[in-house]
Parts: C-alpha cells; sequence; structure tokens
C-alpha cells in the first residue's frame, strides 16, 4: 500500500454526517479509531457515488466468496480528542482495496488540495459490516434531500418552484 500522512489502522467507527437544511446542506464521513479522528466533507453526488460504488462491491463479496455481511455496528464516533487530533479536509479522490484473507476493506483517501502527486492524508482499515453500515447512511443522508419534481427533475425549493418542463409556470408546493 502507498504511504500515507496520517494511518489510522482499525477504525472502531465510521459514519455519514448530514448538516443543514436540505438544498443547503453539507456532507461529511467520519472515522474513529485509537490513533485519532478524521472528517473528509464530500458533496452530495460524491457521497451517493461513493454509497454505490460500495454497494455494488459488497453486493459482489457476498455472492463471489460466500461473505456474510451481517447487521452494522452500532458505534458512536468520540470526538473527545483534542482538536489537534482530528485531521479534517474535503475529499480529492480514494482508492479502496479489499483483502480477503484479513476480510478488511483499505482505504486511502487524498486530499483536494494537494493534488495526485501527494501521498494519501488518511489511510484505514475497515470491516464489511462498518462499509455496509456508510452506504445505508450515505443513501438515507442522500435521501433527505429536497423532493424531486417529477417534471423536471430539478430539486424542488421551498416556497414555490419554476419548472422549466412546464413553460417555467409557477407551482405553488404549499
Amino acid at each position: 500500500m502507498d504511504s500515507a500522512q496520517h494511518d489510522f489502522g482499525e477504525i472502531r467507527a465510521l459514519k455519514v454526517t448530514a448538516i443543514g437544511e436540505p438544498g443547503k446542506r453539507t456532507f461529511y464521513f467520519s472515522i474513529a479509531s485509537d490513533y485519532g479522528c478524521a472528517k473528509i466533507w464530500l458533496e452530495k453526488e460524491e457521497l451517493y457515488g461513493l454509497a454505490m460504488a460500495l454497494k455494488q462491491l459488497l453486493h459482489s463479496l457476498a455472492e463471489d466468496e460466500e461473505m456474510g455481511i451481517g447487521l452494522g455496528l452500532d458505534a458512536e464516533i468520540d470526538y473527545s480528542l483534542s482538536e489537534p487530533d482530528v485531521v479534517e479536509f474535503k475529499l480529492g479522490y480514494l482508492t479502496l482495496h479489499y483483502d480477503g484473507d484479513l476480510q478488511r476493506f483499505f482505504f486511502s483517501v487524498f486530499d483536494v488540495q494537494e493534488g495526485k502527486a501527494a501521498d494519501a492524508k488518511v489511510r484505514f482499515l475497515a470491516t464489511a459490516e462498518q462499509v455496509e453500515d456508510l452506504v445505508g447512511e450515505a443513501l438515507s443522508a442522500f435521501a433527505g434531500g429536497r423532493p424531486i419534481c417529477p417534471f423536471c427533475h430539478r430539486p424542488i425549493d421551498p416556497g414555490a418552484h419554476f419548472c422549466p418542463s412546464r413553460n417555467g409556470s409557477r407551482q405553488s408546493n404549499g
């Protein structure tokens, strides 16, 4: 595996958080291990893409290796560590490797500001159950957004929605 600025080893918790009102939310996934915590900020579409890729990978592994993936862990992330121990950055990209012998996922996460030549910002190992929890939380956060207009397939803002598919006519949402 590549080197990383922060190697968290095997994590205790992996969690998705959405902050704010639908339409103005920001998202991050966080990890906690014996070596510290990290918050990795990402866009809603990136979160959805990550969740769908992981869901497909979990499904493939379950079929190919008859890997038993049970209910996820109910772990709380402990942010009681001092602030310097929490690594926080915006996702550039990540790489993922699954080790069938260890039955662990190896994540290497790269900071958007450091470019492709840099080492991973954080690296960690997660179980299938933790990854399955991440997928569920990510899809739940994604579904918690604004409703989608059935005509133009764009999010409907509170108040009124101007729908280009209905020649811009205003629809009341109340």
